[in-house]
């Protein structure tokens, strides 16, 4: 395959063919059978050496090959999506409406027909969401990225239990967790549980707010109460353990969680992850955090607020990778654009973000608030935590108070976080990231800008807007056309 640089090279030139070649897995054709679709939107045909082996791609790519993603600037979820055009002049391929596309995977390559097979480099690894028609002579399979993958419940684990009169789905948790509602086992043996398997500690177990004794059982996730309950019983724990292994950081819970829960076929695996990007951001920010889930959430929600309590987004690089994002934190990779890169004229301001003189981080959830039925005798301090959900951590930009005139009290970020350090590094992270203005440019770029990657350092040079002398920014939003050989690039400087 192509290196990047070989890639960015090559489009360059004035004499490259965009050869397109699409490759959709394990179709169901009906009657049980399934086959893997070769596109492309020129003829091909692999080479006796390639694999796959002397296969011809239909040629019928039409239109576009387009995908658009986007970093939000406040951390919220959102999905890559995209569209194949097929040509369908006359209904020649009218059956494929009824064949099951629907979350089967594909892999998109960029090349030139000079070239073998092996020699294409992979631009799109992802999910056809479905197939849909948008005229007569055309098809379009809907494309999404394989955040998909991470759209399920990330437990189903339930307790079968006639005297709780249904089944009841146990609780998972990660890292530490203060003050967690339990689920009652077994009543008769005073039997809890706080996770599905294996956890690391159990703290503390409390009665209405006092401590009591207990048995831990960490192996099942359990404990057991030596006393019968007096009245709510809570309790602080160290979540999911593996094998010898207990995780309390962003990176390794995330990693964790897609690997090991939510449905076993789409789980990811070592091969799925940009497992570099992890072990880097794991070191960068080794800030403590803990969650716990009672009900059937989602593991991409579950994942992004983990993501977002560090001002990180979850994303797939162009090579299919699950990896982490974070406005400003480049990869290492950075692109020069000057006007010669761009479409004439195609430099735009999109916006301006709003400056804040202050941030305000909520962390150390409390996940059962008790406002009353507290047990006598607890101590002052002891009993603001348990009538809170968070405590806050809060840092102002004295100058931006007088100079924007803006307010010191604004509206709190919950996060994951437990610790006041970690919350005071958040908020300090969030004023340097938008207590200054900061604009977001979009541009058209030419060809040799379609391997861009969501995350990546810009240096944008232009003789519009101030940039005459070049501006630092990161690239948060990407929409390609690889057919068109043609990409818009949003900015945020």
């Amino acid at each position: 395959m192509k290196t990047l640089a070989e890639i960015t090279t090559w489009l360059k030139t004035s004499d490259h063919i965009k050869t397109i070649l699409v490759e959709i897995e394990n179709v169901a054709i009906g009657s049980g059978q399934s086959a893997t679709f070769y596109l492309s939107n020129r003829p091909f045909v692999t080479a006796a050496s390639d694999t796959p082996s002397s296969i011809s791609y239909d040629p019928c790519l039409v239109g576009g090959v387009s995908f658009s993603e986007t970093l939000s600037l406040d951390s919220s979820i959102s999905l890559g999506y995209g569209d194949l055009e097929l040509d369908n002049t006359g209904g020649a391929k009218d059956a494929w409406i009824n064949y099951i596309w629907v979350n089967k995977p594909v892999k998109i390559y960029i090349g030139d027909p000079r070239w073998t097979r092996a020699d294409f480099r992979l631009v799109f690894s992802g999910l056809i969401s479905d197939i849909s028609s948008r005229s007569r002579e055309s098809l379009n399979l809907i494309l999404v990225d394989k955040l998909q993958r991470l759209n399920n419940p990330i437990s189903e684990t339930v307790l079968s239990s006639a005297a709780l009169g249904s089944d009841t789905l146990i609780p998972v948790v990660f890292g530490e967790c203060f003050n967690v509602s339990p689920l009652v086992v077994s009543s008769a043996t005073l039997t809890y549980q706080v996770h599905t398997g294996a956890i690391e500690d159990i703290i503390e177990v409390r009665d209405n707010g006092a401590p009591v004794s207990f048995t831990k059982d960490l192996a099942n996730g359990k404990f057991t109460l030596n006393q019968a309950p007096f009245g709510q019983i809570t309790a602080s724990v160290q979540g999911a353990k593996r094998g010898v292994n207990y995780y309390n950081t962003i990176p390794n819970i995330i990693l964790d969680i897609v690997k090991n829960y939510g449905p076993t076929n789409t789980r990811l695996i070592d091969s799925d992850i940009d497992l570099s990007n992890f072990n880097t951001f794991n070191t960068v920010y080794p800030h403590p955090v803990g969650v716990y889930s009672t009900n059937r959430e989602n593991i991409l929600d579950v994942c992004n607020q983990l993501a977002a309590s560090i001002g990180a987004q979850l994303t797939f690089s162009s090579l299919g990778l699950l990896k982490l994002v974070k406005i400003y934190y480049y990869s290492g990779v950075t692109h020069d654009i000057y006007p010669q890169d761009i479409d004439l004229d195609s430099l735009q301001i999109q916006e301006k973000s709003v400056v804040r003189a202050a941030t305000k981080i909520g962390y150390c959830k409390n996940w059962t608030v008790q406002d009353s039925g507290l047990a006598a005798g607890i101590n002052p301090s002891s009993l603001a935590l348990f009538n809170t959900e968070y405590l806050y951590s809060t840092d102002i930009v004295s100058t931006n108070v007088l100079d924007y005139k803006l307010t010191v009290e604004p509206v709190a970020e919950d996060t994951l976080l437990i610790t006041q350090a970690g919350a005071e590094w958040a908020a300090d992270d969030q004023n340097a990231l938008f207590g200054v203005p900061r604009t977001v440019y979009t541009v058209s770029g030419a060809a040799h800008l379609l391997p861009v990657e969501l995350g990546d350092g810009v240096t944008l040079v232009n003789p519009r807007f101030g940039l005459s002398s070049g501006k630092a920014g990161a690239i948060i939003s990407i929409n390609r056309d690889w057919i068109m050989g043609k990409v818009e690039i949003g900015v945020i400087t």
